[in-house]
């Protein structure tokens, strides 16, 4: 798969010359008739959400996968993309995150919490409650991290509290009742 861009548009959204690829196109070795030719590892899914991304366009009418997605944000890093402005909530690809979050919960928190995105994990976990915490997995568990997970479970135990209260109330005064 052959991607054609803009060195220009590429070096003003990387900290790093997009991995040193803009300055690796200007060599000789690089040119491959009118245009240089360079390769990456990514596969063509992963590459194409990073040039999404370093462009700030919408990347959803390709569909890519979370798993897609995942794999572009940690490489983000390496193309000097800041990880912050990419998924600001304002970003396009926060925008195609989101649209995983009422069938992935569990997937889309796992990847806030990686980077400490706090808004993105707050609207998954509303998707949450109803989520049986005994199903996830030793390596989702370590993706999430101990302060996430350990906020996850403090949503849980405040959902069952909050839930158990009117119910003991209302047993309460029935049984107030009956006994007067």
């Amino acid at each position: 798969v052959l991607f054609y861009v803009s060195a220009a548009q590429l070096a003003s959204a990387s900290s790093n010359g997009f991995k040193s690829l803009i300055a690796a196109a200007r060599e000789p070795t690089a040119l491959h008739g009118p245009l240089p030719l360079l390769s990456v590892p990514e596969t063509s899914s992963v590459f194409s959400v990073i040039l999404h991304a370093a462009y700030n366009i919408p990347c959803s009418q390709h569909a890519p996968t979370l798993e897609d997605i995942a794999f572009a944000v940690a490489a983000f890093d390496s193309y000097g993309i800041p990880v912050a402005a990419a998924l600001s909530p304002a970003s396009p690809l926060y925008a195609s995150i989101l649209a995983f979050v009422p069938t992935r919960p569990i997937d889309v928190y796992a990847l806030a919490a990686k980077y400490d995105f706090i808004d993105l994990a707050e609207k998954a976990s509303s998707h949450l409650l109803s989520f049986d915490l005994k199903t996830i997995s030793d390596a989702t568990a370590e993706k999430i991290g101990k302060r996430y997970l350990n906020r996850l479970l403090s949503l849980h135990m405040n959902r069952v509290e909050a839930v158990s209260r009117p119910i003991t109330f209302l047993c309460k005064n029935f049984s107030n009742f009956r006994h007067s």
